[in-house]
This record gives structure tokens, C-alpha cells and sequence, in this order.
């Protein structure tokens, strides 16, 4: 079941999550979002129909080095 009414996500400093899966955000009312420096890969679709979205933004010391084509 989707959480649409999930509009705010606050990753711990010491967060340990290295993917965001797909379809970790779908139809999701999230408005922005700050990538945890250890997520190495976001995967197709993380955000698919996530039609609130208007920030992403990278940890400083961002390890992303993958990010799946239609996320």
C-alpha cells in the first residue's frame, strides 16, 4: 500500500541505508528530500508518480554513483 499522505522523510546523520529502492517513494506526496551521504544508488522509479516532488538534494559527501534511469 502506498503512504500518500507521506509528505516529509528525515534521514538520521548516522543513517546506514545505501539504495533507495524502486519505488521507495511511488505516489508518495513527498515535497523534498535530502539523499544520505552513504545511499550509493537510487534505483528506476524511486520516486515514479512522486508528482509532489520539487527538491532533491545531495549530502555533501554524497556517495551516489548510480542512479537508474526513470527515477
Amino acid at each position: 500500500q502506498d503512504s500518500i499522505n507521506l509528505t516529509t522523510v528525515d534521514f538520521e546523520g548516522t543513517s546506514s541505508l545505501n539504495t533507495l529502492e524502486r519505488g521507495a517513494f511511488r505516489n508518495v506526496a513527498i515535497t523534498k528530500i535530502q539523499i544520505p551521504a552513504l545511499v550509493n544508488k537510487i534505483d528506476i522509479h524511486a520516486f515514479y508518480q512522486a508528482n509532489s516532488l520539487t527538491s532533491v538534494t545531495f549530502a555533501s559527501n554524497s556517495s551516489v554513483t548510480i542512479i537508474g534511469s526513470g527515477t
